[in-house]
């Protein structure tokens, strides 16, 4: 997006000062909350902020955790769809990035939902709203980072598939792990670009869910 000097004039804005999306805004304002010594939180936000992988890993960059939304056909590397061995890139210099081709491809996380189990998915209960208590049907996922980058790391991978609904309606990656298996969540965070609450274990330590 191109500055428009007029609009900018109109409404006071510096002269240097330029546009910049949300997400670079972001990137710049969360170094610097953590550099400033503000108290460290969970970073939430939606896909918009998710799939931006830049992003990600600054945050991890600065031992952040975050619960981010990502969009169903963002792909990532879990189970059997890994990426080839760099051994197997022949010689020459060493690989950098992991290797992704035809025989060696991702999964999106949508499809990655579609190869669970409906056992696998856990009714989580965590707290009192107006007219009921809130819950969701979720299910936890330890998977291997998203390609492409340079050395793929643990990451979780938050599903909600509501009952009824043809495919899940949200997918939150989360550096942490994240343990459903009590039926309820211990603590409630806002749910990531939502007003309503999405169960989180960003706060206290839990037990691995293990597939």
């Amino acid at each position: 997006m191109d500055d428009d000097p007029s609009r900018c004039e109109r409404v006071g804005v510096p002269d240097g000062v330029g546009f910049s999306s949300k997400n670079e805004i972001a990137a710049r304002q969360i170094p610097a909350a953590v550099e400033a010594g503000h108290p460290r939180g969970t970073v939430l936000g939606d896909a918009a902020f998710g799939d931006d992988t830049d992003l990600r890993d600054a945050l991890t960059e600065h031992r952040l955790v975050y619960a981010l939304g990502v969009k169903p056909l963002t792909s990532v590397w879990w189970d059997k769809y890994q990426p080839a061995s760099r051994s197997a890139a022949g010689t020459g210099r060493p690989r950098v990035r992991v290797i992704r081709d035809a025989a060696h491809p991702p999964i999106n996380v949508r499809a990655l939902a579609g190869h669970l189990p409906a056992k696998a998915f856990r009714t989580v209960r965590w707290r009192k709203g107006t007219h009921q208590i809130l819950s969701g049907r979720f299910v936890a996922r330890a998977r291997h980072g998203r390609p492409p980058e340079s050395s793929p790391r643990p990451e979780w991978l938050v599903i909600e598939w509501p009952l009824g609904e043809a495919e899940p309606t949200r997918y939150w990656p989360s550096p942490e792990p994240v343990d459903l298996t009590r039926r309820r969540a211990p603590t409630a965070a806002e749910r990531a670009g939502r007003s309503t609450d999405l169960p989180r274990r960003h706060r206290r330590s839990l037990s691995r869910q293990r597939d």
